[in-house]
């Protein structure tokens, strides 16, 4: 088996490096050990689907490449504003960027996914443990209020200071989904 990983080891690092780019519009087939369960990152409990939905939307905020603590924004423009008690993120949006389909990712679109976590239905608040375990549901809740003023600005109001709110912003549970498609997909619904 040690001389097997030895030989494969360098033969795949090859045939990757020696393959060629993909073209636009080619298929990319990537194996994982197993299906995905879930599609919706705020329902996804499964390693599988993370691995899809984290390749395929984005919070406003992540973690850069290789760290573990240093968090960098994605859809947001810039780390948020935080007010001195440490109970208010101001988020600014990036323009320009769009969902799947068409509808564009605005303030209004991050608040009506945070408005969703914080208020899934009791039917589906056992399947979104991050949402759970960082915002809470309902008056139990962390946040005390999500607001956005105009298209370009997100707010979040939390009840208490939490020095790791903006940390686990970075979850791919914490992705902004498209509320049109949230809708049309009937996203609340649990059966």
């Amino acid at each position: 088996m040690n001389i097997l990983s030895r030989v494969a080891a360098p033969l795949l690092v090859a045939s990757t490096l020696a393959g060629p780019a993909l073209a636009g519009g080619e298929t990319l087939i990537v194996g994982i050990p197993g299906d995905i369960r879930n599609t919706d990152p705020a329902l996804v409990s499964d390693t599988n689907s993370y691995y899809v939905t984290s390749n395929v939307m984005q919070g406003l905020v992540g973690l850069k490449q290789g760290s573990l603590t240093e968090i960098k924004p994605l859809l947001a423009s810039a780390l948020p504003e935080i007010s001195p008690d440490g109970l208010t993120y101001t988020f600014k949006i990036r323009e320009g960027v769009k969902f799947h389909d068409g509808t564009p990712v605005d303030a209004q679109a991050v608040k009506y996914n945070y408005e969703r976590w914080i208020n899934f239905p009791k039917s589906l608040q056992g399947n979104s443990y991050w949402s759970n375990i960082v915002l809470g549901h309902g008056s139990k809740s962390a946040i005390a209020a999500v607001e956005a003023p105009d298209s370009s600005t997100f707010i979040v109001r939390l009840k208490k200071p939490n020095s790791s709110f903006l940390t686990t912003q970075t979850l791919p549970s914490f992705a902004i989904a498209s509320p049109t498609a949230l809708k049309q997909g009937k996203g609340d619904n649990s059966v």
